[in-house]
Formats: structure tokens, sequence, C-alpha cells
């Protein structure tokens, strides 16, 4: 393993993990059930930042591949994998955390009901072919002069360590996302979020028993 031989430190494992694979993605929460020795105490989950495009590239399932890697299969991941999270803090008196990646691309995005009449779901109009396109993303010229100012690969793996271990440091969301129709919709694509979900996996169910007891 190529990390391995630049760092030096060998107790590193690596599993396959296709996030734009439903199958792929149940088969990784699997084997973590089987080999993962029952603690986890950092889990990194990559929720909106894991492709982009400009076209519409549907996966295997039938879903937008970004709206499948960026958010169905990380939320799948985090679900799967959140009673152990819970169970390694108790167990251990520890601080198990939960990180999920997000992006400043979210700060000019407004999923009103302009756009998203009661009725209508969310996911599923993302996911269709109309909107799969640059005109409803950023466009090419913002996409170019994003790419100027971002991080390599190393300096955003950096980050990603900053947030699993270090201190709490609160920065506000957009003024949409803190606002009462962000909070409608956010509700609704949860409750979207574990239908699908819960059909894909049924071992899903099981994580509703923690929000329940609470």
């Amino acid at each position: 393993m190529v990390i391995q031989k630049e760092t030096g430190y060998q107790n590193i494992v690596s599993w396959p993990l296709e996030l734009s694979d439903f199958a792929s993605t149940k088969a990784f929460a699997d084997r973590f059930d089987r080999e993962g020795g029952g603690r986890l105490d950092i889990l990194v989950t990559v929720l909106n930042t894991g492709v982009t495009s400009f076209d519409y590239n549907p996966t295997g399932d039938g879903y937008e591949a970004q709206v499948q890697v960026n958010h169905l299969s990380g939320s799948l991941v985090a679900l799967r994998l959140l009673s152990t999270l819970l169970a390694t803090a108790e167990q251990n008196k520890t601080i198990s955390r939960l990180v999920i990646v997000s992006s400043g691309a979210h700060y000019p995005a407004k999923l009103g009901v302009d756009r998203f009449s009661a009725g209508t779901e969310i996911l599923k109009t993302l996911s269709a072919p109309e909107n799969g396109t640059e005109e409803a993303m950023m466009t090419r010229g913002q996409f170019e002069e994003d790419l100027k100012t971002a991080r390599t690969t190393e300096e955003g793996s950096r980050q990603l360590i900053i947030a699993a271990l270090g201190p709490r440091d609160v920065t506000d969301t957009s003024e949409w996302s803190r606002s009462s129709e962000a909070y409608e919709v956010q509700e609704r694509i949860w409750n979207e979020t574990w239908d699908i979900l819960s059909k894909v996996d049924e071992s899903v169910n099981k994580t509703a028993a923690l929000f329940s007891s609470q």
C-alpha cells in the first residue's frame, strides 16, 4: 500500500467502498460489523463533497451520481455504523465523533418551496435528468474560479484530521440553511432519505430505535 511505504506506518487497513453502488456500501458496513472489532471512535463520512459533474450521470441504482455518492450512500454508512459509535463512547467513557464533510458551495444553495413545492419528492427531483445539468449546478466559470483556490488532497486531509481530533470550532452555516423554510426542507429530506435507505438496507431500521429511545 502506497501510504504505508510513504509514512512507514503499517497499521493501516483499506477496504473497498464504492459510494455509487448501494451493494458495495452495504457490503462495507456488513464487513465492519464482522471485522471491525466492535469499536469505532471516529467516523469521517463524505456527505456533500464526493463528486461534482456538469453532466447527468445516473448510477446503476437509478439515482443521479451526485445525489447518491454525496448524500445517500454516505448517510447509509453513517446510519449503519452509528450504533457502534455510540456504544464505543458509552463503554469507554469517551467521546465518539461523526465528522460530516460539507462544502462552501452550500452558501448560495436554496432548496425552497419555489423549487420543491409541498408533496414534491426532493431527492427524486434532484435525480431527474433535467436537474443533472450545468444550469442546475454552479456555472463552469464559477467552478473553474473556485479550483484556483482549492486545497490539494493533502491539505484537504488535514482539515478532516482537525475536524476529527481538534477542539470544537463553530462557524455559522448559510443564512438560508438557518431559516424556518430550510428546517422544513431538512425534515422532508430526512424523511425521504430514511424511506429510501430503509428499503435499500433493512438494517437501517435498527437505527430507528436509537432515536426513539432518546
